[in-house]
């Protein structure tokens, strides 16, 4: 019986000083064991193994742009570049459109009087 007593009181977890020094434990264990890795992988880039091969790693030379303030207004800018272009697109398209639209009205008006004109038999003017 003491056995089994001894047991449940050794499920409970831990109190809040041994918990949290077992946890400051594994996280320093942990971030050395990744910063080990990490510098081994920044030895290794652009050396060749025993038979040639150049390891790809995920830190190479060239990073992509940061976000920061000088780039910001300059992706903005050619945002808005490229929606002024757009916009110009659609108005020259609009344009055309109403230009067609327009040019198809007068023939239809046209052909509706000319038939009227020769009904009336005055003819149609050319």
């Amino acid at each position: 019986m003491s056995k089994w007593c001894k047991e449940y009181v050794e499920s409970f977890p831990p109190n809040v000083e041994t918990l949290q020094k077992e946890i400051n434990l594994f996280i320093e264990s942990h971030d050395a064991k990744m910063e080990k890795e990490k510098q081994q992988m920044m030895d290794m880039d652009g050396i060749p193994d025993e038979e040639g091969w150049i390891t790809v790693t995920a830190s190479g030379k060239y990073k992509g742009a940061p976000r920061v303030e000088e780039v910001e207004p300059k992706r903005i800018e050619e945002k808005n570049k490229k929606n002024k272009k757009l916009k110009r697109k659609q108005l020259i398209f609009q344009d055309f459109f109403n230009l067609f639209t327009a040019n198809l009205m007068v023939q239809i008006i046209f052909m509706k009087w000319s038939t009227k004109l020769a009904v009336l038999g005055r003819g149609v003017v050319n």
